[in-house]
Parts: C-alpha cells; structure tokens; sequence
C-alpha cells in the first residue's frame, strides 16, 4: 500500500505525527537527511526531530513514503489537500510544465495517488500512443566486424584485429534501425519507473510497455542530452514523451537506502511559478486589451549583470508601460519589505515608466496601496514615480477553483495607476 503524507509550503513534517492515518516516522526523517544535497536548505531544512519544508511544490518520494507539497493561499481551505493539488496542475498546465488532457487531471483530482503519478501515467500514455503508430527508425553510425565490405574499411583497426577475425572486415557502415536516442531515452524512462514507482500497475504497464523496446542499447542521461535532442517532421511526436521523460528522469536521485531504492522530487519554485502564470494569464489578453505583454525583458545594469523585470505591459496607442513583479509572499498589513520597493523603483527608471505593480497573492481582507517615489533634491528634471501595491485572488468566489478572471483584473488594476 502507497504511503502518502500531503503538506502544505512552509509547513513542519515533526518525528511521530500522524496524517490521514500515515506516520512520519523516523525512518523517514533519516531518509531526508540522506537525501540533503542541494535540496537542503532549498527544498527543505533538517529541524530538531522533522522537516521544514520551503516555497518549493510539487512531490518527493523516498523509499516507503510520498510526500506531496502544495501551495496554499487561503485561510478558508486548510486540510483541502485536493483543491490545492487541483490548482496546483492548472497552473502547471497554464505554464506548459505539464501537457497533459484534462482527462488525466480529472482521474487524479480527488484521488489517493500523487502528482508524481499523474506524471508517470502520462509518461506511459505517451508512450503507448508511440506503439500504436510504430516507432521511427533513423540512420546512425556504426563500426564492426562485418562479413563483406559494407560502408568504409577502417585500416588501422582491421589490421589489429587480423588474427581474431581473420574472415571478417572492420568497416564504420551506416545502419537504419530503431536503435535511435528517442527510443533509448523510452527505454532508460520505463526502465526507471518499473524500479520507482509505487503504484504496482504503473510497474506492471511499464514492464509490459518495454517488452515492444527490446535491443535497445543504452544511453547515458544528462540535462545536455535532452537539450541536443532536435525534432522534425518524422520525430515531433516523440516530443511530449521527450518532455516527460526529462522530468522523471533528471529529478531522481538514488543512494538513499544503500542504492536498493531512488528518490524523486518533482518540484517547482512557487516564486517563478506564480510569476509565469500571471505573465500567461495577462499575454492571451492581449488582443482584447490591445496591449503587449513581455516577460523578462533583460537591461544592462552594472558592469556584465542585468536586470529582469517579471513582465511588462506597455499600450501601444498611448505609450503607456507598467511593470509588475509579482511576489509569493503572504502580506497580513499592506507593509512591503524595502528591498521590493527599492527594486521597483529601479525597474521604473530603467524601464522609462512613472508606475509599478507589486502584485501579491490575496489572502486577508487588504486594499491597495499607492505610493509616490520621493524624488531627490539634486534631480530636478526627474519625473514622478509611483508604485502600486495590490493583491490578486487565486481562487474564485467559490473556493473550488482557479480564478478564472486574474488576467482582467491585473489589467484594471493597472488602468486606475
């Protein structure tokens, strides 16, 4: 039976607590130790007798246990794992870290199982969709013995072999076969999760699913190799399988237990999260507005650094330009810290705009908040500069879902500037 424990960000994991009948044991909390790395202090902090989790989301499994973290903006919701991981999948989804058909995400809303396995479901979906159609083959080159002259004779290695393989020729010949990268990253794939994953049907269908991959050699995995990987008219569908495949398998790491079983972690960073989904949700505005949305936009600031406003959105008729940073921060007073102003305000004159938008998550009841920049006595000529401070709701009215309206009404908060 699957272990599962659900928490929320920046909640305490404690030696001997008991969720939804699954006990942190400490077993398990030795397990987080081991896993340290770069997810200490990251992901999670070691504390006397638990784990404190951070901003990061998303889902980690050590061996006898799933733990899945869930963002939380809301006072109203607390203990409504399934929500959170509801709107956690949208906002994966609107993001495009997550391609997936609302299918899926509805035989996992509600459900027992974690978002790891919504992952691995896909994964093997994917997967499957390729046998249907029939894996590729592609052109590689190959050397080795052959029995008549095929491709080029490779001299020098014939001639150390001669007494081995008197009645063969060394060549480097062309081969067209399935033994291709696409079809060595499925294998590593299936290989990986028939070892990992908790669910013995997922182990099962990919056990079954590598049966169609037989003489496949093997392939070392690296962040490069996905990055090298080029589609074309014949490959493209390999490519969510591709997208997949990176995520599962880039994210595991083994050792924990005397290398008997991995860890995965799935995470994503609330901040960067938070921002991308604002930026999607305001750039399909843009014919309605007319406005033009950019993200990221770099300026040359000191020396070789640069600085990167979260979006922009500038009205072409009229000149107008907004920044906005949007901040996963929790404000119970309209008091932002000094160092977001301070970056404000930076954006407004490298930018050449007079106003800025700290954008929040809303929580508590807060209204908005216009401030004006003080302009310094040496510099006459400078115009004024304002910053907004605002807060968007995550939820709709309901608190069931996702608000649908965000992108509208960042928009209206940016016209009253």
């Amino acid at each position: 039976m699957k272990q599962v424990i659900r928490v929320f960000e920046h909640e305490k994991l404690i030696i001997g607590e008991e969720r939804e009948g699954v006990t942190f044991t400490n077993a398990h909390h030795n397990a987080f130790i081991r896993l340290g790395g770069s997810f200490e202090k990251t992901i999670f902090t070691v504390v006397h007798q638990g784990i404190k989790f951070s901003h990061y989301v998303g889902v980690i499994r050590i061996p006898g246990l799933a733990v899945e973290i869930f963002p939380k903006a809301d006072r109203h919701t607390d203990g409504n794992y399934f929500l959170w991981r509801k709107v956690l999948i949208e906002m994966l989804m609107a993001c495009r870290f997550l391609k997936i058909n609302t299918t899926s995400v509805a035989r996992l809303t509600g459900k027992p199982g974690t978002l790891l396995d919504l992952y691995i479901s896909s994964f093997l979906e994917e997967t499957e969709n390729l046998i249907r159609q029939g894996f590729i083959k592609q052109y590689r080159q190959r050397e080795g013995y052959r029995s008549s002259l095929q491709g080029r004779m490779l001299f020098t290695a014939h001639s150390s072999q001669t007494q081995v393989h008197k009645e063969k020729i060394y060549c480097r010949y062309q081969s067209f076969d399935f033994n291709h990268v696409f079809n060595k990253i499925l294998v590593k794939g299936l290989q990986s999760v028939s070892f990992y994953a908790a669910d013995l049907k997922l182990r099962d269908k990919a056990v079954y699913l590598l049966s169609f991959l037989t003489h496949i050699e093997d392939i070392k995995i690296n962040a490069g190799l996905f990055s090298r990987l080029r589609y074309n008219r014949q490959t493209r569908r390999y490519q969510k399988a591709m997208e997949l495949a990176a995520i599962l398998l880039l994210n595991h790491t083994y050792g924990i237990q005397h290398g008997s079983q991995p860890a995965i972690a799935i995470l994503f960073d609330m901040n960067k999260l938070f921002e991308e989904f604002v930026y999607r949700q305001l750039k399909k505005l843009e014919e309605k507005y007319e406005i033009k949305v950019n993200w990221q936009v770099p300026a040359a600031f000191w020396a070789n650094h640069k600085i990167r406003p979260d979006i922009i959105v500038s009205w072409e008729k009229d000149s107008k330009r907004c920044v906005i940073d949007t901040k996963w921060k929790i404000l119970r007073s309209v008091e932002p810290s000094m160092d977001d102003l301070r970056q404000m305000y930076v954006y407004n004159q490298y930018f050449n705009t007079s106003s800025g938008l700290l954008l929040y998550p809303k929580v508590y009841p807060l209204s908005p908040k216009m401030g004006t920049y003080q302009t310094p006595n040496a510099a006459t000529d400078m115009k004024e500069n304002y910053c907004q401070i605002n807060f968007v709701k995550v939820l709709d009215e309901s608190k069931q879902k996702i608000n649908p309206n965000m992108g509208d009404e960042i928009i209206e908060m940016i016209m009253k500037v």
